[in-house]
């Protein structure tokens, strides 16, 4: 089972569209409590998803980079660790059981056998 860590830009005051990562389900915590695990061992992949409408419910989309410069500062459209970083910091963590449909189907489902 997967895990998805989510944040909302704070200053959006009408979209508060939601970013969100998909991550093995107790590495989060793990992490938060000693950084020098690395962010690849806690995400199933370095890659940061998007709806198009409000929450994580919808279609998942990859970010362009204006969207995470807008929502992350200037720095997150260059450096994507940056920005799961800060998502791992700062978001709240959900249970999520169909991540694995959503990765396959927009081709981002890392081989099942490293799969936790």
């Amino acid at each position: 089972m997967s895990t998805l860590c989510l944040w909302r830009d704070p200053s959006e005051l009408h979209h508060k569209r939601q970013f969100f990562l998909v991550c093995h389900k107790g590495e989060r915590a793990k992490w938060l409590n000693d950084r020098s695990i690395p962010v690849i061992q806690v995400v199933q992949n370095m890659e940061v998803f998007c709806c198009e409408s409000q929450g994580h419910t919808g279609e998942w989309i990859r970010p362009s980079k204006q969207m995470l410069s807008n929502a992350f500062g200037e720095e997150a459209s260059l450096d994507i660790h940056l920005v799961i970083e800060r998502i791992l910091s700062e978001g709240t963590e959900e249970e999520y059981h169909n991540a694995a449909s959503h990765l396959t189907r927009i081709g981002s489902y890392n081989n099942p056998n490293l799969q936790r």
